[in-house]
């Protein structure tokens, strides 16, 4: 089974996943946790916004996951943050899903739906098609404080970014580099620059 996380920074996936994670620990089941090491925060733990967090091993691709289930004995569970950022190599995640599937193994993943673009990260696409649930988070947005967040704005030296060149930068530990969630009316302002 696979069951994914997704929506809009800040809307609480990462924190829904530590909640599975702690549960799982107190139910005394063998579980594997993971993160992408590009994600931006710390790479050998899940970290969420309401400073909790779970030590965690950090993967580059998706197919790495059969060699840490093979590595340890009696994986009943796999949980994955910030999948955005590992390559959509369908093949491999094929490979993943037919081998978790055989044994039983449930997949939890979560990740960013979309780019700060406004652009679909491809293995979340892909991750789609074959989850057997789907759970869509949203929070509220920054800019009017009202409307669900379903995208994401980055700002450089305070002026909202529009060139796709780099998609992946992550290093939020300077004042240069900013993240705003917002809803899909705000974005589209934002980005035409109508507001």
């Amino acid at each position: 089974m696979i069951k994914l996380y997704s929506g809009a920074m800040k809307s609480g996936k990462s924190s829904k996943l530590l909640d599975d994670i702690y549960e799982s620990i107190s139910n005394f089941e063998n579980i594997l946790v993971l993160n992408s090491t590009k994600g931006f925060r710390n790479k050998k733990e899940i970290t969420s916004r309401d400073g909790r967090s779970h030590s965690a091993v950090g993967i580059d691709s998706f197919i790495d996951i059969i060699a840490l289930i093979k590595d340890t004995d009696g994986i009943q569970k796999v949980y994955l943050d910030e999948a955005q950022f590992l390559p959509n190599n369908l093949g491999e995640i094929i490979r993943v899903i037919e081998f978790t599937t055989s044994l039983n193994i449930e997949l939890i993943v979560s990740g960013l739906e979309l780019n700060c673009f406004g652009k679909p990260f491809d293995i979340m696409g892909t991750l789609f098609c074959y989850a057997d649930e789907i759970i869509k988070f949203k929070g509220t947005c920054e800019k009017c404080n009202t409307n669900e967040t379903n995208r994401v704005l980055r700002y450089r030296n305070n002026k909202v970014e529009k060139s796709e060149k780099n998609v992946f930068i992550v290093d939020t530990s300077t004042d240069k580099v900013k993240y705003a969630s917002v809803c899909s009316h705000c974005f589209v302002q934002e980005m035409r620059g109508t507001k």
